[in-house]
């Protein structure tokens, strides 16, 4: 399919975009299996220099190098593309490793119970933002604990499973002490019929010993077995009480630091100015139609900055689409839209908070009045510039410890608006001039878009935080486990809440089965 790559298509356009190169050139190029597997020797080291750092695991890293160097001495290219080539190999090999972790994590919450909303048990049971402070910290602390008593637990399961395979192995060693001693017994009886001749009752003894011998050789298979069934369970137990000696000890410095956090926090005053009541928490649920068992996500933002197609494309949802959340300019509604996950194995849930435009009441009226408290986190979607209300979300957010994702949509139509200011022409310009062009607007927009946010954080008395740039074409793709060519941040984005709705909501620890990801 045009505009998209899987790891086993061709690389060619999406590596070069890597380094701001765009073509749909189609030249025969290895696939990221070759390149990862190939085994070349590294004669053209000096392309590396000046190249991106890409995180891979090390054999992995040197394998591309070495596939990458192949392509070098095989391909008639000028330098700057070669450079392009094997940089956006790596690039996509580690974007690969990223989004593998995808799956593994929606597979894990797909088979395992999801807690509930600590915040809204925590809300349930105080009266003031010190409380709910000093309480959020204290779920850290009861959770390390709980995890220490597992990693204790854990430990000693393994000890106990050492020690039974110490005695399996003992048993073994005695089982292939008494065949051995068996087979000497055949031997000796064998020896003395060949010396005084056969006798009825050598041959009685001998089918005596024989048999002796053969069911102590089963005993020897039985015993091995035992030994090879033991032994697995040892190295299990070891590998469980390693993860959980590591989750404990990770927890533990949480809890520590969530500890310092709330006394920072109350320094600082960063905390909910008003707690909700029990009735506006149970008016927030119902007008949501909150689950438990489920993710609620919300998405928040100014009229016509693309929210609801947002919504539809990270739930795999063509605008146009029977379920799909309604899209234009004007608001189509003034209350909050709930659209389910169309993958009824996903426990997800999406929220489209309406727009607004000038804030006309104090940023925590706000924030509770429209039930925000209830949700596992928001996305602040901004279009153009932050509003006052953007600004509100987040700063209660933080004083609730919700987390939140700033998102600048519409990156394909930012980027191609930046490209016609340069004066790009679609009626004349050729492809090699659109893809240069498309690139240098890209970083332009990125970096433009990054620093407006830190502008308008600062300005705001908020810290600094990350800025998601995405595109819906570019993320539709990506949730149907595609990989697009012109992706900047859709791939991070997913992968980032998925992580931070388990953190809160699951005993989710990937770094077990599957490659480590950093829970917020």
């Amino acid at each position: 399919m045009k505009g998209r790559a899987t790891l086993q298509d061709n690389l060619v356009p999406a590596v070069l975009c890597a380094r701001g190169y765009h073509t749909e050139c189609p030249l025969p190029v290895p696939s990221i299996e070759h390149l990862c597997t190939a085994s070349f020797p590294e004669e053209t080291t000096k392309y590396k220099e000046g190249l991106s750092t890409v995180f891979l695991p090390g054999h992995l890293h040197h394998r591309v190098w070495k596939g990458a160097n192949r392509v070098l001495n095989c391909t008639m290219i000028q330098v700057p593309v070669i450079q392009a080539l094997v940089t956006g190999a790596i690039c996509l090999t580690g974007c690969g490793l990223l989004a593998w972790s995808i799956p593994k994590a929606l597979e894990f919450i797909r088979t395992h119970p999801i807690h509930d909303n600590p915040r809204l048990r925590v809300l349930k049971s105080i009266k003031t933002g010190r409380e709910y402070v000093l309480e959020m910290a204290q779920l850290m602390t009861d959770e390390a604990t709980r995890a220490t008593l597992r990693a204790k637990q854990a430990r000693d399961e393994s000890i106990s499973a050492l020690l039974l395979e110490t005695s399996a192995r003992h048993c073994e060693k005695n089982a292939i002490h008494r065949a051995e001693e068996a087979r000497k017994r055949v031997n000796a009886i064998l020896h003395s019929q060949q010396l005084h001749g056969s006798s009825e009752s050598l041959d009685k003894q001998l089918a005596a010993a024989r048999g002796a011998r053969e069911q102590a050789e089963e005993q020897v298979r039985v015993a091995q077995q035992t030994t090879w069934d033991v032994a697995s369970k040892v190295r299990a137990a070891q590998e469980t009480a390693h993860n959980t000696a590591k989750e404990a000890a990770n927890m533990t410095n949480a809890a520590n630091q969530a500890r310092e956090d709330a006394e920072e926090r109350l320094r600082r005053g960063i905390q909910p100015l008003v707690i909700p009541t029990e009735k506006e928490i149970a008016n927030a649920k119902s007008n949501v139609k909150y689950e438990s068992g489920l993710f609620h996500f919300a998405v928040a933002g100014a009229a016509g900055c693309g929210k609801s197609s947002l919504i539809n494309a990270i739930r795999g949802l063509e605008n146009k689409h029977a379920d799909a959340a309604g899209t234009g300019v004007i608001e189509t509604t003034d209350t909050i839209g709930r659209y389910p996950d169309p993958n009824p194995t996903y426990p997800f849930v999406w929220y489209d908070i309406p727009g607004a435009g000038t804030l006309r009441q104090p940023d925590w009226q706000y924030f509770n009045a429209q039930g925000l408290f209830v949700f596992d986190c928001v996305i602040v979607l901004f279009d153009n510039r932050f509003s006052e209300i953007d600004i509100a979300i987040l700063t209660n957010c933080r004083r609730f410890q919700i987390p939140t994702y700033i998102v600048r949509s519409k990156a394909d139509v930012h980027i191609r608006n930046l490209m016609y200011d340069d004066g790009y022409s679609s009626d004349y310009d050729d492809s090699m001039r659109r893809e240069a062009m498309y690139a240098a607007a890209q970083q332009r927009l990125v970096a433009d878009t990054r620093e407006t946010v830190r502008r308008n954080l600062k300005e705001a008395n908020l810290p600094d935080q990350r800025v998601y740039i995405v595109s819906r074409r570019t993320l539709m793709p990506i949730v149907k486990q595609l990989l697009s060519r012109k992706m900047i941040d859709e791939l991070e984005l997913v992968k980032d809440m998925i992580e931070a709705a388990c953190a809160h909501r699951c005993v989710f620890r990937p770094e077990a089965d599957g490659p480590e990801l950093h829970n917020d």
